[in-house]
């Protein structure tokens, strides 16, 4: 109408009047699909197909409860046509192509799908139910300030990010997917409540009984910082009483009287003593170097404490970088879904091998504490067995509702990663918390289970050690066995534990069965001597021998 002369393709890759963009498609498809027929097991083609198929097409889209068979696989042909860009795309499969090499296109109906994920995310509330229930347990038995201490504090909140990280992955599918809205939203509140009442609440318990813990650590840190700048700073400093020229001179000695023996009765008397002048200046008292040092000592503890509980920080802060990272790690997650795939496998998997790194904190704890049996066994076997389970659908099961790839090397490096964890723990508890790691690298903590020796018997064995043997012979022939019976002031009874003498004591400490005989019993800093399931009993509740009151160094 203008008189400009306008040219109109009718398959341009954009609408008309729309400019093109990076994103746009360069080519048009015109897709053919051709269905084909469903078999149905048990039933011929005809009229009767027709009304079975019908029915399970009915009860697919407007479920009543009525008992179906499987609804079988959709099959199409396809043929895709680009008329602008001029290529042809055809699917494969029979008769042309045998089915084991390719099938056409084949695949389940959208409302079987959204079926099969409703039963899948109840099979997943069931796991996250059960990781409740063994949560739920360790928190009621790590009751005691005693049992909390010996807690990893990053075990339990890498265990609470895991719940949080799968609240917010379900609420965001959940907007979505309106038809799995309720299975889903159900499944993140039980994750949500997880995290939120159960998680977070223990994770406050133990942060304030670990507290004097970390301000202890950050105490003597600050000492050794102060000490270290004062050691370097110390050859740099000119010694008081010293000229730019003229060394300093030592300080002339005293000199005292020489009394002797004879001399000893004629002593001058007060009166003749050389009296002081009175110049009338003030007296100044000069106090001893013990006050001068408790003087010097108190405002610089005091400020150590300070600058450490300034530095230490609280547990709100600690709650806002939970959350923090929690955002974080799902934000660079629905990133990396747009990755190519190579990268984005490697992605979640080292994402994955993180979060199941959950008992390496606990590891390292029992090292740096010596201590042993800090969570149920069933706890540990559960949480380790429960955690794992949704990495095995992803990984290993071909039909997952997000259609991930299979690979099963990946998920045997994450289950063997896991167990390895929870072997490492079971040694700790059978042959010590620190056997695989070199003494120098952790600090120094008392041995509840040392070797006693015939040769210490004098002073260190156990007091007490009162033979209950009913006669001499017998109390002989025990200890012609390497073995001397002590009494439980627990329990009240007998504990018959090994006593190497100075020949044997070389080859006992190689036998494995002296470390098993060894954990049947306790000797305390105060060299009493208990069995070990009675004395891990006491110290859930004190920290304090159960004979003479003295304080107990943590298991």
């Amino acid at each position: 109408e203008d008189g400009l002369l306008q040219s109109f393709s009718p398959w341009a890759p954009t609408p008309e009047g729309t400019s093109d963009s990076l994103l746009a498609p360069t080519c048009d498809l015109i897709v053919y699909l051709q269905q084909h027929l469903v078999p149905v097991p048990g039933v011929k083609p005809g009229p009767d197909q027709e009304t079975l198929l019908s029915f399970i097409e009915q009860e697919i889209r407007f479920p009543t409860g009525a008992s179906i068979p499987s609804p079988q696989q959709i099959a199409f042909s396809m043929v895709a046509f680009s008329p602008d860009c001029g290529f042809v795309l055809e699917s494969k499969g029979p008769p042309d192509i045998a089915p084991q090499e390719a099938n056409h296109l084949r695949g389940l109906k959208i409302e079987v799908e959204y079926e099969r994920a409703r039963s899948h995310l109840l099979l997943f509330a069931t796991v996250i139910g059960g990781q409740l229930f063994f949560f739920l347990r360790q928190m009621r038995d790590a009751s005691t300030p005693s049992t909390r201490s010996r807690i990893s504090f990053y075990t339990i909140s890498m265990l609470s990010l895991g719940d949080g990280f799968t609240t917010m992955v379900l609420c965001l599918i959940s907007l979505f997917i309106q038809a799995l809205w309720v299975p889903v939203i159900a499944t993140a509140f039980l994750a949500f409540m997880s995290v939120s009442f159960f998680g977070m609440r223990f994770l406050m318990d133990i942060w304030a009984v670990q507290a004097p813990e970390r301000e202890r650590r950050e105490r003597q840190e600050q000492q050794r910082r102060q000490q270290t700048a004062a050691t370097t700073a110390a050859p740099t400093s000119v010694p008081a009483g010293t000229t730019e020229g003229t060394p300093a001179q030592p300080p002339a000695p005293s000199q005292l009287p020489v009394i002797t023996p004879a001399g000893a009765e004629t002593l001058p008397q007060p009166v003749t003593a050389m009296r002081p002048v009175d110049t009338g200046a003030t007296p100044v008292f000069i106090p001893s170097d013990q006050d001068m040092q408790a003087e010097e000592d108190t405002p610089n503890t005091a400020a150590t404490d300070a600058e450490a509980g300034q530095r230490a920080p609280g547990f709100g802060s600690l709650y806002t970088r939970f959350y923090f990272l929690l955002l974080a790690t799902l934000f660079l997650s629905l990133n990396a879904t747009s990755w190519p795939p190579a990268l984005r496998r490697g992605y979640f998997t080292m994402l994955a091998f993180c979060y199941l790194s959950f008992w390496v904190p606990q590891i390292h704890r029992n090292c740096m504490r010596n201590c042993r049996h800090a969570l149920r066994w069933d706890f540990v076997a559960g949480q380790s067995f429960l955690r794992l389970l949704p990495f095995a659908y992803f990984y290993g099961y071909r039909q997952n509702v997000l259609f991930a790839a299979v690979d099963l090397i990946d998920l045997g490096i994450l289950a063997a990663w896991v167990w390895i964890q929870v072997l490492l723990l079971l040694s700790q508890e059978i042959i010590g918390p620190r056997w695989f790691v070199s003494g120098t690298w952790v600090p120094p903590a008392y041995d509840y289970h040392p070797i006693l020796r015939d040769d210490e018997e004098a002073n260190n064995l156990p007091i007490g050690a009162t033979s209950s043997m009913p006669s001499p012979e017998q109390e002989k022939e025990a200890k012609d066995k390497g073995k001397r019976v002590f009494d439980c002031a627990i329990c009240m009874h007998e504990i018959e534990v090994p006593v190497l003498n100075g020949e044997s004591a070389a080859e006992g400490l190689s036998t494995g069965s002296l470390v098993l005989e060894r954990r049947r019993y306790m000797v305390t800093p105060c060299r009493h001597i208990f069995h070990s399931s009675c004395l891990e009993g006491w110290m859930k509740f004190r920290l304090v021998c159960p004979i003479d009151r003295e304080e107990l160094p943590p298991l």
